[in-house]
């Protein structure tokens, strides 16, 4: 079992585990656990230095290897993933 807690209540899974998980490059990993946080894919390519276009290129490969096709989904999936996480 693997328990992360955040002092301000929030619980959060590092990039390298939600990499693993879904099999994503550790920038995807990134970029996924930032929207799960509540980022814009401005604020995350602005804080990363990279371009907008990078970043929602680095978004569509997430979709693909997640199964998914929306940023809401991607926001479900790591509500899911965290909560298994941490019980």
């Amino acid at each position: 079992m693997l328990a992360i807690h955040d002092p301000n209540g929030q619980t959060s899974i590092p990039q390298e585990i939600v990499a693993t998980l879904f099999g994503l490059t550790p920038m995807e990993g990134s970029l996924l656990v930032a929207l799960s946080e509540g980022q814009t894919l401005r604020q995350y390519s602005d804080d990363h230095r990279v371009t907008y276009n990078t970043a929602r290129t680095h978004l569509r490969n997430v979709f693909a290897k997640t199964n998914t096709s929306k940023q809401s989904d991607l926001v479900r999936l790591m509500s899911g993933v965290t909560h298994s996480v941490a019980m």
